[in-house]
């Protein structure tokens, strides 16, 4: 996490013991004109997810000696579409059916105790940028708080908001054509599951052709970075063809 430092305290350093590695940190967050909070696969595992090393160990995919990387090539859509999309189907449903633990919730806490609308971070903030004369409206609930995060889970969008949020390689949250038909963005209603077979991690039969946003690694720009279209059924991409075959998913 980074933090650029003022002269401020706040009431953060309550219950720290002195010289503790603790109150060190308090000290830190106390005295920060902004806070960005950097992470990886590493913070999601405490939710019980599975880290990038560990997620392709699946026996399957030791049977066909298949790395995460492999996995997560665009050319695996035109390859063997079945187990791509098995791939990200099981890792979308494992996604949506796992809780956020309780480090996202201190997150939220220290962005509304140290830095949201009503802190003193905040006001600092606000007259500095008055004093620049920057227009920018601040009441609008933008704070000095932001995530950069390499996670594709989506988990830090359940608690933070868009202006908040940048995962570098995108969110299987977010789904679009992988033929050059639309750019529109959308995402799957909250009920869907791929029909996996555990035993191969393929799909049944072979879907349209939609892709999360991931694959990871294999874009310039994160579909993150982009507001995204709103929560419209899959048909939402009009000038697709039928962009998602309904056997493919069951619902829950």
């Amino acid at each position: 996490m980074t933090a650029s430092s003022n002269t401020s305290s706040h009431s953060c350093l309550e219950g720290c013991n002195a010289g503790s590695v603790y109150h060190e940190v308090a000290v830190h967050l106390a005295h920060a004109g902004f806070l960005l909070v950097a992470t990886g696969a590493g913070f999601s595992a405490d939710s019980g997810l599975p880290v990038y090393q560990d997620i392709a160990r699946v026996a399957a995919y030791e049977a066909m000696d298949l790395t995460y990387r492999d996995l997560c090539t665009p050319g695996m859509l035109k390859d063997d579409a079945h187990l791509f999309y098995g791939f990200w189907g099981s890792c979308y449903a494992g996604y949506k059916e796992k809780t956020p633990h309780n480090g996202y919730q201190i997150l939220e806490k220290w962005r509304d105790q140290l830095f949201g609308v009503n802190s003193k971070c905040h006001e600092r903030l606000q007259r500095r940028m008055r004093a620049s004369h920057d227009a920018t409206d601040l009441t609008t609930g933008l704070t000095p708080f932001f995530v950069y995060s390499s996670n594709v889970d989506g988990h830090f969008r359940r608690l933070f908001s868009a202006t908040e949020v940048l995962e570098i390689h995108g969110s299987t949250d977010y789904w679009q054509c992988s033929a050059p038909c639309t750019d529109q963005v959308w995402s799957l209603p909250p009920s869907y599951r791929f029909s996996v077979d555990p035993a191969t991690m393929r799909t049944h039969p072979t879907p349209a052709k939609p892709t999360p946003d991931p694959p990871p690694f294999t874009r310039g720009l994160p579909v993150s970075a982009v507001e995204p279209q709103g929560e419209e059924e899959p048909s939402a991409a009009k000038q697709c063809p039928p962009t998602y075959s309904e056997e493919v998913f069951v619902q829950t």
